[in-house]
């Protein structure tokens, strides 16, 4: 009896690590200064080959989770305008959620101009996404992302 439950956790610890390891999807953030006084702030997502994410805007909110950035950590900003997404865009049905979608794969890049009003060093961001590979859907994340100044 022993040995089965031993066994069984063996593989329960097994499956659980291969899962949490499981990151198809990996963040860089980075800042410029405009012209204007304003900064750029930049969310880019490296991505594994065979693996999406979405789009922050979605026809639904019954389908999969959209992308989106969180800056509301942040004293001392204000967010500029809306944010904007480029990368490797693909639009059209999703099977797995029977939805048109927007989805990005390879890279995307979120920016977002803010305008910095107090003396900050550094400018925190958590990113909320899913990522799926047509097979298979990963739970959604919240990825925490900090920039210095």
């Amino acid at each position: 009896m022993n040995s089965i439950l031993f066994l069984l956790s063996g593989m329960l610890l097994f499956a659980n690590l291969a899962f949490a390891q499981q990151s198809p999807v990996t963040w860089n953030g980075s800042i410029n200064k405009m012209e204007d006084g304003t900064y750029e702030v930049s969310i880019e997502a490296k991505i594994e080959s065979g693996w999406y994410v979405y789009s922050r805007v979605l026809e639904s909110d019954m389908g999969p989770v959209p992308t989106s950035l969180d800056f509301s950590a942040n004293d001392g900003i204000q967010l500029v305008g809306s944010t904007s997404e480029s990368g490797n865009r693909q639009e059209g049905m999703d099977k797995a959620f029977g939805m048109n979608v927007v989805k990005y794969l390879d890279e995307v890049t979120f920016s977002q101009k803010v305008q910095i009003s107090s003396d900050i060093d550094q400018i925190q961001c958590t990113v909320t996404f899913m990522t799926c590979n047509g097979e298979m859907c990963l739970p959604p994340k919240d990825v925490p992302i900090r920039i210095n100044l």
